[in-house]
């Protein structure tokens, strides 16, 4: 027979028992369900068994009993204020005691009784934190009874002691309602202040010691004192920086009356010597007055190095000191140097001009080195300086601006008495260009020309250059007055009185105008027939202004 044929006989077999088998399967499921259920049913109970759980719930009956009694007895106690006695500190530990063993022997223990366990250590924690606070409170009061009893040591322990329980109060779990930082803080400032004490009483005494000792002049023991006084309160600063007792000035000022002290003898060295040298000096005798300068001016520094916070440390006064040194110092070269000043004048005034120009040489190396060393010489003359100073940069034109210069001065003569006019002589001319320009190194001049007369210059410039020519000539050189200036009119003999430039006049250096006179090349001729003078500004500067000069 082929697979095909076998296949298919198969299969017809199958197709006829099918009904069969499904219901032999149903038949065995209804089985097992029976038998399961039968099985499961109500059985035969454990006498046994029911006598052990009535037992043990018994147990924890007595038990929670217990509790309740042990704490109703201290939740009385509580009440009346009485959490703290042994008879209710005994009571909530049994409670404690016994809820423990019940929540421990009760398989079944409901979140509540261990909340109950909790709440009751909780209580017993606290009743703790009381008898803590409570001992500081005693511990304050008789720390305060010791203190008041000047029982110093017994209250420092005392003080110490309460303190230590309170922090650690202040840093246990307890609830916040028991912690007390205020009060922690105030209780360390208590201890501080009295360990301070016994320093505080050294600082009194010392002072006591001092001023009695200074009374009596005697300053060893003076500055003996001053340092205990110094040592105990540089502790106290350090040690107990919060108490009334802390005194941040004090070290500065105690340590400056030491060093006042110690700088005492120094004062007297700088008194001494400027004593002597002030002598010596309206004596004339300046090495011997420089000398004692410095003796006390070394005395002095010493001072400001050494002993800086004492009284007598200054600055000013060592400033001053060198001042006076310079000054003695510097005087023989300054003596020598008005001399030549002097011999100078007159060697200009006489027109030795070779002669002038060696001691003009001689008188600037000698003012180089007096400013050069003693700049702060208080006799340094600012207008010699400047005098001395201009000589020798003119020196080489001095030959030149005589020869300017004194050939064109005419003397001033009234026609009714054929005198000269205050004894002085005028320039022939206005002031040129070139002469200018030797003299102040500079030409304002809008018309140029080295001939021309200079313009263009104000009062002040036409002052300066009067007082710089008197220099070179060693005579006193001005603007001419009016007076002067009309003299010169009526006697004639003199260049562009009138026209020209208009001239300066002289004028007082208070008043703040001054008269240009003769008029200019902008006027007419018949204004100029007049001679016009006129009152400007000192500060006026104009193309037709001039000025000549008069020497006396």
């Amino acid at each position: 027979m082929s697979d095909d044929d076998s296949e298919h006989g198969f299969a017809s077999v199958f197709a006829k028992a099918r009904p069969w088998l499904i219901g032999v399967g149903v038949a065995a499921a209804l089985g097992g369900l029976y038998y399961f259920l039968a099985t499961r049913g109500p059985r035969k109970v454990d006498a046994a068994a029911i006598t052990v759980a009535t037992s043990d719930d018994e147990a924890l009956r007595k038990l929670s009993e217990e509790v309740a009694k042990a704490e109703a007895i201290w939740r009385v106690a509580d009440e009346k204020g009485q959490s703290s006695s042994p008879e209710a500190r005994a009571a909530l530990a049994l409670a404690v005691t016994k809820q423990r063993e019940r929540v421990r022997q009760d398989a079944r223990s409901t979140p509540a009784e261990s909340e109950r366990l909790r709440r009751l250590e909780q209580f017993v924690a606290d009743a703790e934190v009381r008898e803590k606070l409570d001992k500081v409170s005693a511990l304050e009061k008789e720390a305060l009874a010791a203190r008041q009893a000047e029982r110093s040591g017994e209250a420092v322990e005392k003080y110490r002691a309460a303190l230590a329980l309170l922090q650690a109060v202040n840093r246990s779990n307890a609830a916040a309602a028991f912690k007390d930082l205020p009060r922690e803080s105030r209780l360390k400032l208590d201890l501080e202040i009295l360990e301070a004490e016994p320093l505080n009483r050294q600082v009194m005494a010392a002072r006591a010691k001092a001023e009695v000792a200074a009374r009596a002049e005697r300053w060893d023991e003076v500055r003996e004192a001053f340092q205990e006084l110094l040592a105990a309160q540089s502790r106290i600063n350090r040690e107990f920086p919060r108490t009334p007792f802390v005194d941040a000035g004090a070290e500065d000022r105690v340590e400056g009356q030491i060093q006042s002290l110690k700088a005492a003898e120094l004062a007297r060295t700088v008194l001494d010597k400027v004593g002597g040298g002030e002598v010596n000096a309206r004596a004339g005798r300046h090495s011997e007055a420089a000398r004692l300068f410095a003796a006390a001016l070394k005395a002095q520094e010493t001072i400001n190095t050494e002993l800086p916070k004492s009284r007598q440390a200054s600055q000013t006064t060592a400033d001053d000191l060198e001042a006076r040194r310079q000054t003695a110092l510097s005087m023989d070269g300054l003596t020598k140097m008005q001399a030549l000043d002097g011999e100078i004048g007159v060697l200009l005034k006489g027109r030795d001009v070779a002669a002038a120009q060696k001691k003009i040489v001689e008188a600037e190396e000698i003012a180089v080195a007096v400013w050069r060393d003693f700049p702060r010489s208080r006799s340094l003359d600012v207008g010699l300086r400047e005098r001395v100073s201009y000589r020798a940069a003119k020196s080489g034109s001095l030959a030149a601006i005589h020869e300017s210069v004194f050939p064109k001065l005419r003397e001033l003569r009234t026609e009714s008495s054929g005198g000269a006019v205050g004894g002085a002589r005028l320039l022939s001319s206005e002031v040129s260009q070139q002469l200018y320009a030797l003299v102040m190194d500079k030409n304002p001049s809008r018309t140029v020309g080295e001939g021309r007369a200079v313009d263009s210059v104000n009062w002040t410039e036409a002052q300066a250059f009067c007082q710089r020519l008197g220099w070179l000539l060693g005579r006193a050189v001005r603007l001419p007055t009016e007076a002067q200036y009309r003299a010169a009119l009526s006697v004639g003999g003199f260049n562009d009185l009138t026209g020209g430039v208009a001239e300066w006049l002289d004028s007082t250096e208070a008043d703040s105008t001054a008269v240009i006179a003769g008029g200019s090349y902008l006027d007419s001729a018949e204004a100029l027939k007049a001679v016009p003078f006129a009152r400007v500004s000192k500060t006026e500067r104009a193309r037709h202004v001039g000025f000549r000069f008069v020497v006396e």
